[in-house]
């Protein structure tokens, strides 16, 4: 998970900064909705 957020640091950092984009992003895929769960657990 650790190694996760390093890989993907630009898009937690993305998700971040617009929730309404989160949200869009749930439906685009897999990989931004886990981006989304974790944004989730961060609220």
């Amino acid at each position: 998970m650790r190694s996760f957020g390093i890989h993907n640091h630009s898009l937690v950092l993305y998700c971040f900064s617009d929730i309404t984009k989160v949200i869009q992003s749930c439906i685009v895929g897999p990989v931004e909705l886990i981006c989304c769960l974790i944004v989730s657990c961060r609220r």
